[in-house]
């Protein structure tokens, strides 16, 4: 006995239209200026809005001298917005700095794991895209991988994970552009 799916074309249609809108933004594709593909994630903006006013306080109470250029956001990070975004990339994707497979093999609250490296972001220097040069000659920046064991939270923190555009002209110059995690909002600061 066979079971058949009766479907009509209005709902053939509608299934047709919404499988469309899932597949265009996974269609694209990220690469380095010298065609190396990159992994990357399609994340929602989130609702972050009630946060503008919590960071604006916070960054008041830190001291910090940073001018926001763009509200918060889920939908990049960034590793998007200093190697594919200001390069003129017109979507907005994350970008982890490892590999999807390293995730795989990482378990951020396990001691004994395999911590990843950050062989996705690497792949912008590693195909001869960028090169390594003193900072006043750099027109970005990454800040490295630096896991440590938390004890407190029981879990592998990365805080030094993290990518920049060093502002080279302008009344800016000297300055870095950048988004800062995943729930903050693209700033310019020192």
């Amino acid at each position: 006995m066979k079971t058949l799916i009766r479907t009509s074309k209005k709902h053939s249609m509608i299934i047709a239209i919404l499988l469309q809108m899932m597949v265009n933004p996974l269609s694209a594709q990220v690469y380095t200026p010298n065609c190396t593909s990159v992994d990357w994630l399609v994340r929602s903006a989130g609702d972050v809005s009630a946060l503008d006013a919590y960071m604006a306080s916070f960054i008041i109470s830190q001291s910090w001298s940073v001018t926001k250029i763009e509200n918060a956001t889920q939908e990049y990070n960034c590793h998007a917005y200093a190697w594919d975004m200001i390069e003129g990339g017109t979507q907005k994707y994350w970008i982890n700095a490892f590999t999807h497979n390293d995730m795989f093999l990482f378990y951020e609250d396990t001691f004994n794991t395999t911590l990843p490296s950050p062989n996705n972001i690497a792949k912008y220097w590693a195909d001869g895209s960028y090169l390594e040069t003193i900072e006043s000659q750099a027109t970005k920046v990454y800040y490295g991988s630096c896991w440590q064991w938390s004890t407190t939270l029981n879990r592998w923190k990365n805080e030094c994970d993290h990518s920049a555009v060093r502002i080279t002209s302008g009344a800016n110059a000297g300055k870095y552009q950048s988004k800062w995690g995943g729930l903050w909002c693209l700033f310019t600061c020192l």
